[in-house]
């Protein structure tokens, strides 16, 4: 992968390092990337793997849900003032 991105979107990029992430307004930045992919292919070889195992530890519906309902319950059991 390679992004144009500013915020989260690119931690989460260079975080399980499944591609590069440049900063949304930097061209030159972007065409480096590019060329970085293109002359070094075996620097990337791994990223799409890295992307997927991420994306199960994190993101699969199971993952989220539990998150989501972990949240909910805390929200619940919080006192009112």
């Amino acid at each position: 992968m390679i992004a144009a991105i500013d915020g989260g979107a690119g931690d989460i990029i260079k975080e399980c390092q499944c591609g590069i992430a440049v900063p949304a307004d930097d061209e030159q930045a972007l065409a480096d990337a590019m060329n970085a992919f293109i002359e070094h292919p075996e620097r990337y070889k791994s990223c799409g793997e890295n992307g997927k195992q991420y994306f199960e530890k994190n993101y699969e519906k199971k993952i989220v849900m539990n998150k989501l309902e972990k949240i909910l319950k805390t929200l619940i059991c919080q006192p009112q003032e």
